[in-house]
């Protein structure tokens, strides 16, 4: 994208005047002139025009305390608007929130409940699109993903983090074109979860319908880790292979499986480890239930779950 080049010419008589006489901010002859401050204080530089002092620029410039807490804390409003509002300089109005001791706001709780129109929505999306965002072409190394992926392990976010992020999705709805684009990029190898792809692996045979009516009838129709029902559950229990061995019960392997609500479930498959030693020693010292036979008739198993809801 070319940058504009284009130099906006400022008459110096224009600028004496309006700087010097009529004592007006590089804001406010900015707005007349259809520029920036930034450009009305650089063209000031080069006509070496006097610049104000503090204290010269504040003969004029004034508000009051309760003046400026009505429109910054009251109504909200930014240091821009309170300037354009008050006809003063934005960096004036900075100056004077100081000097008042007012508690300034953050960016995030500067633009709470603001409402955004989808031209400026456009236009901010290709301010960040292709070559204008800041990361376009940078690769970062595979030491550098370590560290970052170091660095956020283990956070966490408060409550008040998870609400409000929930709030800002509430009511939103992602077009089908969005949602093939985050199926894509969460399938296969491009996926976190990616184990080489075992789970394409197929089950024993003896993995059947029936079986699992057995195991979960055997345990009463209740998850092992929290005592959920399969009404609460909203569906049957799923059976979950506490080694994650598909070939449980072939080839003279054991079986080890387990009925787990579908919360737990899901838990089991992003804690692989903890969910295996959890499950796994539970398993091993249930001394009522023997690995051989666990589906025999005369097997009696006492409906009990592990009450361990609270490690989820």
């Amino acid at each position: 994208m070319e940058r504009n080049t284009h130099k906006i010419e400022i008459d110096r008589d224009f600028l004496i005047n309006e700087y010097i006489v009529e004592r007006r901010s590089p804001d406010q002859i900015a707005k007349d002139c259809g520029c920036s401050s930034s450009t009305v204080r650089l063209r000031i530089k080069e006509f070496k025009i006097p610049v104000r002092g503090r204290k010269e620029s504040a003969e004029k410039a004034n508000i009051s305390e309760l003046e400026l807490k009505e429109l910054y804390l009251n109504k909200r409003l930014s240091t821009r608007e309170i300037a354009k509002v008050t006809g003063l300089g934005k960096s004036t109005i900075f100056s004077y929130i100081v000097k008042y001791n007012i508690q300034l706001r953050s960016k995030s709780e500067g633009n709470k409940g603001k409402i955004r129109t989808e031209e400026f929505r456009r236009k901010f999306s290709l301010s960040i699109t292709g070559e204008n965002n800041l990361n376009f072409g940078k690769h970062f190394s595979e030491e550098h993903k370590d560290k970052i992926s170091k660095s956020n392990l283990g956070k966490k976010r408060s409550p008040e983090t998870k609400r409000r992020i929930s709030e800002a999705h509430l009511g939103k709805s992602l077009s089908q074109e969005h949602k093939n684009k985050i199926a894509i990029g969460n399938s296969g190898e491009l996926c976190h979860w990616w184990r080489g792809g075992i789970s394409f692996g197929k089950y024993c045979p003896k993995f059947n319908n029936l079986l699992k009516e057995q195991i979960r009838n055997r345990f009463g129709r209740i998850c092992v880790i929290c005592g959920t029902n399969e009404e609460n559950n909203r569906e049957r229990l799923s059976c979950h292979h506490v080694n994650f061995d598909k070939k449980s019960g072939c080839f003279g392997r054991k079986w080890n499986i387990l009925p787990l609500c579908h919360k737990c479930h899901t838990w089991t498959t992003n804690h692989r480890r903890e969910s295996f030693l959890l499950l796994g020693n539970w398993w091993a010292f249930q001394s009522n239930i023997i690995l051989d036979s666990v589906f025999s008739e005369n097997l009696t198993v006492s409906i009990e779950y592990l009450g361990l809801g609270e490690v989820l």
